[in-house]
């Protein structure tokens, strides 16, 4: 083999070597893009909740109604735990109140939204303990309130979501400040623990 021989030889092995770097550099730059859009879509889902929006809206209106209900009924600063009797004519989610911001329409805002964040989820879309940091409270605290709702299909999303919520903030240490925070939240009670059985609910003070 001459010199000539030798150096394109050489010239070929660098150009591969040189090649499946730049293929490694890719690679790892790609999977460092998927994982900062996972952490992104996350805090996406989490503005949407409590930043602005229609979604964010409906979550307040909603809030605020059943915090007036259940101030009212309980005779404390409460909300009021919802349950497929509210969708009878004159409860809270009569399906007859019609337009934007009814609180039918706003309780099927939330419920949908809960099942894209699930979807996503599932999918492998978001960073799961980002999302559970910041909107795993929300999700939470929504599954005390709607819980009870079975008429709903697309309320599965949120009972599958609470109790993965709830596992994630025990894991990281978390639940009992969750819970230390919401002790006279729903129905004038605490939260129910999941598997704990039925919450019990105290009468009017």
């Amino acid at each position: 083999m001459g010199w000539v021989d030798v150096v394109n030889a050489v010239g070929v092995v660098g150009a591969l070597g040189v090649g499946a770097y730049q293929l490694r550099t890719f690679a790892v730059e790609g999977r460092q893009r998927d994982a900062d859009r996972r952490i992104e879509r996350s805090l996406e889902l989490y503005e949407d909740v409590v930043v602005g929006g229609d979604t964010a809206e409906a979550f307040h209106r909603l809030s605020v109604l059943l915090r007036h209900r259940g101030t009212e009924q309980f005779g404390r600063t409460t909300w009021l735990i919802l349950t497929d009797d509210d969708f009878d004519p004159g409860g809270v989610l009569d399906p007859s109140a019609t337009g934007v911001g009814t609180p039918f329409a706003d309780f099927y805002r939330i419920i949908w939204f809960f099942e894209r964040a699930e979807n996503a989820l599932d999918f492998g879309l978001l960073n799961e303990d980002v999302f559970f940091r910041t909107t795993g409270f929300h999700c939470w605290w929504w599954g005390q309130l709607l819980g009870q709702v079975s008429a709903a299909k697309a309320m599965k999303s949120l009972r599958g979501l609470a109790p993965r919520a709830e596992q994630w903030a025990r894991t990281e240490g978390l639940l009992e400040s969750w819970m230390s925070h919401c002790l006279t939240d729903f129905n004038g009670g605490p939260a129910a623990v999941a598997g704990a059985g039925p919450k019990q609910t105290p009468g009017p003070v």
